[in-house]
């Protein structure tokens, strides 16, 4: 038997797929919002994560609870589960098989309320919307790498299966300012801390980047996918960062940010537009010397002023406080 939620949810196109995701079910659930919002208060848009080879996990390679507690301030709680091992592949073993099947079970308890979540791994391991439940089946909210339906076992789910519901809606009635706080996790979360040596984050990725392509180890595909991913977010910081701005004129230091992360987003741009993403997943690494140089210098003018972004967001906080 087939149930669904009651509601239009319009399909939102996007390179973060968790933003655009999150974006569709708070629309549907009425809260009027955009990606540039959801990626800005959950702290998705000042996100850098680079992985060995720029491997395609890097822009997924996130804190999801984290960023889901920030989107609540939109005015939805948010419930999450993530299990944290790895179903794909060979990792698919009775024990992942439960997690797998505990997403479901947490999935049809939402449509049963009405409601649509988001679900990591419907399709290629990117997050999409769960509309409603027939069967053994997801139904889905069809675009980009989301087909209509996908069986709860047939999830693809590198990290671990996960879901994030919006079960009830919040009187928004805070004693701190979110647009300040969003500033403060933006600078927290630009200054993140590695991983590990394969894994680099924060203004450090920006390096590890360079050294990839320097070394000749950057796969075509994989940074074609980052240089997408992560040119939409620095897009998505210096929309969201602008806002604030507009809305508070009186912290001259938010224009300064601003400015800073237009730039930054201009050389996200360069970047994007030197490796155009092909589904044609090619495995060969990037030698020309050219390329590389030019990229190179793209990617150390976003760091520079990405430092410039930072310290003017820091300097905006103390006019804050």
């Amino acid at each position: 038997m087939k149930k669904e939620a009651a509601m239009k949810i319009e399909w939102e196109c996007g390179w973060l797929t968790w933003v655009s995701s999150v974006t569709m079910c708070l629309n549907a659930l009425g809260i009027e919002c955009d990606k540039a919002e959801v990626a800005g208060y959950s702290g998705y848009a000042f996100a850098l994560a680079v992985n060995e080879g720029l491997c395609a996990s890097g822009p997924t390679f996130l804190d999801w609870n984290k960023l889901a507690s920030r989107v609540c301030t939109l005015g939805r709680s948010t419930l999450t589960f993530f299990s944290m091992d790895c179903y794909s592949n060979e990792n698919r073993n009775e024990n992942t098989k439960s997690h797998a099947r505990t997403v479901f079970d947490l999935a049809s308890d939402e449509i049963d309320a009405g409601r649509p979540c988001v679900v990591w791994g419907l399709g290629l391991p990117e997050f999409g919307v769960v509309r409603g439940i027939e069967g053994e089946e997801y139904v889905c909210v069809q675009g980009g790498a989301t087909p209509e339906r996908v069986r709860w076992d047939e999830i693809d789910a590198p990290g671990g299966p996960y879901i994030l519901a919006f079960p009830t809606k919040r009187s928004g009635n805070t004693d701190w300012n979110m647009e300040r706080e969003s500033v403060r996790s933006a600078v927290m979360m630009m200054n993140r801390l590695n991983y590990a040596p394969n894994m680099q984050c924060g203004l450090s990725a920006y390096d590890f980047w360079c050294t990839q392509l320097a070394e000749e180890k950057a796969v075509m595909w994989t940074n074609s996918y980052n240089a997408q991913c992560w040119s939409e977010a620095r897009q998505f910081a210096a929309d969201f960062i602008g806002r604030l701005a507009k809305n508070n004129s009186e912290i001259e230091h938010l224009r300064e940010a601003h400015d800073y992360f237009l730039a930054v987003a201009e050389n996200m741009k360069g970047i994007s537009e030197m490796f155009p993403f092909t589904l044609k997943f090619e495995k060969d690494l990037i030698t020309d010397s050219e390329t590389i140089t030019r990229a190179i210098g793209f990617l150390e003018s976003a760091k520079k002023n990405e430092i410039g972004a930072i310290e003017s967001l820091k300097q905006a906080l103390s006019e804050w406080d």
